[in-house]
């Protein structure tokens, strides 16, 4: 079970009111594929490190209207196989499509700064960081 996952549900667990069979499921949804339904913030694990942190907070203002669902064929994150092939294109790519924008092969468009024209290249960077490292 990956780390951060870990310590949500030894959270979970130590609030005692949580049913062990809860605890399973919460530990399963995690390992087995990217989260059911429309996946909101709070639904992700608390990051620890400053640039994560600003990452979700520009993610949950901007980027998970569209990559908390999958919609229009963007990768929904914590969906590993949908993004594979995107981190293996190596973070600069990742970085370049999310601030200028990007129309993908079968002609789906990421837009420019996620549409938010507000926000600086390192505020997207970060939540470019922030999907990758719910996604990979």
């Amino acid at each position: 079970m990956p780390r951060s996952y870990l310590v949500f549900v030894v959270a979970l667990a130590a609030c005692g009111e949580v049913k062990q069979e809860q605890v399973e499921v919460a530990a399963v949804e995690t390992e087995t594929g990217p989260l059911k339904g429309y996946v909101t913030v709070d639904r992700l694990p608390m990051p620890v490190e400053a640039k994560l942190l600003e990452g979700r907070t520009v993610w949950e203002g901007t980027c998970q209207a569209c990559h908390g669902l999958g919609v229009a064929d963007s990768p929904k994150i914590t969906d590993k196989d949908a993004w594979a092939p995107r981190i293996a294109q190596g973070k600069d790519t990742l970085y370049q499509h999310a601030i200028g924008g990007y129309i993908g092969p079968s002609g789906t468009m990421m837009p420019e700064r996620g549409g938010n024209a507000e926000l600086s290249d390192e505020q997207i960077k970060a939540a470019v960081d922030y999907m990758v490292e719910h996604s990979s």
